[in-house]
């Protein structure tokens, strides 16, 4: 089927290809890791960016290392503070704050104007009059 196209049209493969980011390079436990920038992962993982638990990390992290570096992370002791940490610089490498990952290029419009106001911030009484109720006292009736 691929035989039956020309080259006309978007050529995502060139575009992608002039696309270049840095890895995100960082040392560990006396080792030096290399993940790839956070816009270079799979665009489903994308959702895990916006989280900041640890198990989201854990699967960024799972999903960033060549496989043949996965075991040797793994059995590399992980504290959770430190882990955020790093997933923080990551993210901050990326140039993306920590829980935002980046919006949508062509958001949607508007769909339609601003709702109006149904009430006032108050907290005086709608009332047009004071109550008749009796007034409250310490003592209750019949003891005094």
């Amino acid at each position: 089927m691929a035989d039956e196209f020309d080259d006309e049209g978007f050529d995502l493969d060139a575009a992608w290809a002039e696309e270049e980011r840095e890895p995100f390079k960082f040392r560990w436990r006396g080792v030096w890791w290399v993940v790839p920038h956070l816009g270079d992962l799979d665009w489903r993982a994308s959702s895990l960016a916006d989280e900041m638990d640890v198990d989201a990390i854990r699967e960024l992290f799972d999903l960033a290392l060549p496989d043949e570096r996965k075991e040797e992370w793994n059995r590399v002791k992980q504290p959770a503070p430190a882990m955020v940490r790093l997933f923080k610089e990551w993210t901050m490498h990326s140039g993306e704050e920590p829980g935002e990952t980046q919006g949508s290029v062509d958001s949607s419009p508007s769909t339609g104007p601003a709702s109006k106001r149904t009430s006032t911030a108050t907290t005086k009484s709608g009332s047009a009059k004071p109550s008749s109720a009796r007034r409250k006292t310490g003592t209750p009736r019949g003891n005094s």
